[in-house]
């Protein structure tokens, strides 16, 4: 076995048993001190027993029951009735479009630059500046168009029954 061989087995070795295993999760989420622990206003999602789901903001949590502002109005459930708890993840879509543009601009600025670079004559009276903050103004808009396409914020389930 070759040397080569021999370090692929190992990595495999090491790497591969760890993502057959599922994470060790702080909580379980059958754990209704997961609901417990919500703040405030939190925007939740609730499954119901009776195949309705119900989307607001938490107004207050017992040790048996959960109220919700949801848009018909306030509702309390028992914990029977709650089937699973969902909590709105926050939005991340600015720091998204930030990353897009910041790496639109860079690649921009590479392809210009790239571009430019076996370029004489004609080009050396400022025209590959002209052409380099053109692709990297390309760029960054299109980049930022992504970022702000990217899918964010999403739910995150804290309770199943």
């Amino acid at each position: 076995m070759t040397t080569q061989n021999k370090l692929i087995a190992c990595f495999l070795a090491v790497c591969v048993p760890g993502f057959s295993q599922n994470p060790v999760l702080p909580h379980k989420k059958a754990d209704w001190n997961n609901v417990t622990a919500l703040a405030r206003a939190a925007e939740v999602r609730v499954e119901l027993s009776d195949s309705r789901t119900v989307r607001g903001d938490v107004l207050n949590v017992t040790e048996d029951s959960l109220a919700v502002n949801s848009a018909s109005g306030q509702e309390t459930f028992t914990r029977q009735q709650v089937l699973r708890v969902s909590l709105r993840k926050p939005s991340r879509r600015g720091r998204n479009v930030l990353v897009g543009l910041a790496f639109g601009a860079i690649a921009g600025a590479g392809i210009g630059f790239a571009g430019q670079a076996g370029c004489t004559g004609f080009c050396d009276g400022g025209l590959t500046a002209a052409v380099t903050g053109v692709t990297t103004l390309s760029g960054a808009g299109l980049g930022a168009l992504i970022g702000a396409a990217v899918p964010t914020g999403g739910w995150r389930e804290v309770y199943r029954q």
